[in-house]
């Protein structure tokens, strides 16, 4: 076994650098695989030496590592590569495979497997049958594929003409339903939510047959913007039939049934609120002395940050009273977390939670990070409700985390901004210290995308560091000497604060006239009050956001009606209302159906929610689940949000 210091490795991989750079010009193209291994932190690795002419993807077959992993362990690859340059790349254990030789071009398309992928996913990304790829390798054990394997993909020699009908409605296509389709993978495939599938096709009792032939509704869906007719949405909701005893929909061979507990741990500060004497000192007698008075608080008072998770715990209580109606017992046990991590210990070492079947919160990571590793002890799942933060989720499979990280949303961000790497590339940030790491990020994320779609050379990226130094007339100028006037401008602000986003869209709102501008941001741009609607819609502005809402819908409608009935009042848009049903309903109901194997079919696991879609995803087999689901939105000049199609929108769309 090879022993190897940090330090000592370091110097070792230096010098093979050396090597390589004094006589890796005139070698040879073919790839050979290295006999040189190093430990680094425990891991084995090969030592490989980049020569001319060598690509990333002949390497990644060699070793039968995919390029995503060893772009992971190499950074700088992603910038190219260079004769000279050495490789680390992970030693792939009990790997016996023989080299994979493509055959027959012409009848095959040649996939190398990676990470999370199976026969199935392959089926569903190269429209070929499970059981022809099988056919085809006959070799292939489908229950253990190696990461690197060859897999042969029969193309398609002729497509099936889909059935024409007679019909006058403009707003849809036709689909026939292949084998082993679900309605999620064709709601996928249309970019269209299955809930409006539903809704089109007779509501779809039993799922989709194949050889049915479903109405794909192919109108974008528009969305009308909150602070224009929010008031009037929540106003005109006609009370639907029966809606005192409504339930919400379930697929029709959705069944549930079995007893879950689960713990709602929440800040609701109750001993704040039994606070109902205040001491006003706001009066002065004729002297200049305060005047101490003691103030009964009024009866409906509440300590304001508990309101967010009283929403939330409402959302919650209708989630479980229809899922109660629709067969499934559930007991929910309610804790008060505060703002404390004392609190939050003294109940594990009670045990309260251990013999829980599921826990949601507590929602700040301190508290958060305590409780997961606890229930990790016990194989408890765990939903982190509101944190983003996904190192929390390092080495504990038991943890599901709602909101994507920042770091998901830049990758979406800048994957979208890659397709066009042949405009006017501008990117603004405030130069800010603590805003480096995200600029960067960003930036690599960009170049990294840009390396597969494009020359370097080709791309014209512009840096634009805006901040308090500057005047104004300065501020606006710098902007503008970044623009162009004979190509289109993608203009990315970095940046999340409110009055730095504010100050940049006002001047890019002036110069909008003389150029075409398309303007991206962040999700929590859309919380923003000191910012001009008017300027999002006439700067075209794009982003990603993990909640919609569609006042249009009917079950949104329906829970509208519900809440107003139970608590007399209404949630707003960014209530947490939403949050309490989406994740009580989908983890309850999930619960419901797989019982503790629900964690192993999380991916599977598909229903309708308010406002927000679930897509659990994790980085190793070892670490917990992140929701890497997001809406890509788009505010344009009619004053409408859109719900936009990122793979077939163009920039004059």
């Amino acid at each position: 076994m090879l022993k190897s210091p940090s330090g000592f490795i370091t110097a070792i991989i230096i010098q093979l650098v050396l090597i390589g750079a004094l006589y890796g010009q005139d070698e040879p193209v073919e790839v050979k695989k290295s006999k040189d291994k190093i430990i680094l932190e425990g891991k084995p690795y090969y030592i490989h030496i980049v020569k001319k002419g060598q690509t990333l993807f002949a390497i990644s077959r060699v070793y039968f590592v995919s390029q995503k992993e060893i772009s992971k362990e190499n950074p700088t690859v992603k910038f190219g590569l260079q004769p000279g340059q050495a490789l680390k790349i992970p030693v792939v254990e009990n790997n016996e495979i023989e080299e994979f030789k493509p055959e027959e071009p012409g009848k095959y398309i040649y996939h190398v497997i990676e990470e999370n992928q199976t026969i199935y996913s392959l089926s569903v990304d190269y429209g070929v049958e499970a059981e022809e790829i099988l056919k085809h390798n006959p070799e292939l054990d489908i229950n253990d594929i190696p990461i690197g394997t060859g897999i042969k993909i029969p193309k398609q020699r002729f497509q099936t003409n889909v059935e024409n009908f007679d019909h006058d409605e403009d707003h849809f296509t036709y689909y026939r339903v292949g084998k082993k389709e679900t309605l999620y993978s064709i709601s996928r495939k249309f970019m269209v939510p299955v809930r409006e599938i539903r809704r089109s096709n007779d509501g779809l009792k039993g799922g989709p047959k194949y050889g049915q032939y479903l109405r794909i509704p192919v109108e974008k869906k528009k969305i009308d913007i909150f602070s224009i007719s929010y008031a009037q949405n929540m106003n005109n909701i006609e009370e639907p039939v029966d809606s005192l005893d409504m339930e919400f929909d379930l697929p029709g061979d959705f069944k549930i049934s079995g007893t879950i507990d689960v713990a709602l741990m929440l800040p609701f500060y109750l001993d704040e609120n039994d606070e109902r004497i205040v001491i006003d000192s706001s009066e002065i007698d004729e002297f200049g002395n305060r005047i101490f008075k003691s103030i009964e608080r009024e009866e409906t008072w509440m300590y304001p940050k508990s309101l967010n998770f009283l929403e939330f715990y409402e959302g919650a209580f209708i989630a479980i009273d229809s899922l109660q109606k629709a067969g499934l017992s559930i007991n929910l046990f309610v804790f008060d977390t505060e703002n404390d991590s004392v609190t939050v210990q003294e109940l594990l070492e009670e045990g309260k939670l251990r013999k829980m079947d599921l826990i949601i919160g507590p929602v700040y990571s301190f508290n958060m990070r305590m409780v997961a590793d606890y229930a990790k002890s016990y194989r408890i799942p765990v939903v982190s409700p509101l944190s983003s933060r996904s190192e929390l989720l390092e080495d504990n499979p038991y943890l599901f985390q709602i909101r994507p990280s920042l770091s998901t949303e830049f990758d979406k961000i800048t994957n979208y901004i890659s397709r066009f790497y042949d405009k006017n590339i501008v990117m603004i940030h405030p130069g800010d210290s603590l805003e480096t790491e995200h600029i960067n990020e960003l930036k690599r994320n960009l170049f990294s995308y840009f390396f597969y779609r494009t020359f370097f050379n080709e791309v014209v990226f512009k840096e634009v560091v805006y901040n308090n130094q500057i005047t104004k007339n300065d501020a606006i100028n710098s902007i503008e000497h970044a623009l162009s006037s004979d190509i289109d401008n993608i203009v990315l602000v970095a940046s999340g604060n409110e009055a730095f986003v504010s100050n940049v869209v006002s001047n890019l709102n002036t110069l909008a006239p003389d150029y075409k501008i398309k303007l991206f941001g962040y999700h929590n741009w859309q919380r923003f009050r000191s910012i001009e609607l008017e300027h999002f819609c006439n700067l075209d502005l794009h982003l990603y956001t993990p909640f919609l809402l569609d006042y249009e819908n009917d079950d949104v409608k329906n829970f509208i009606m519900k809440f107003r009935k139970q608590f007399h009042t209404e949630p707003n848009q960014f209530s947490f209302a939403w949050q309490g049903y989406d994740i009580m309903f989908y983890f309850l109901s999930g619960f419901g159906r797989y019982g503790r194997r629900f964690r192993n079919n999380v991916s599977r696991y598909k229903i309708d929610l308010l406002h927000a879609n679930y897509n659990f995803q994790r980085n190793y087999r070892s670490d917990g689940f992140e929701n890497k689901e997001m809406f890509f939105i788009r505010y344009d000049k009619k004053f409408e949000i859109i719900r936009s199609d990122t793979e077939n929108e163009n920039f004059d769309e």
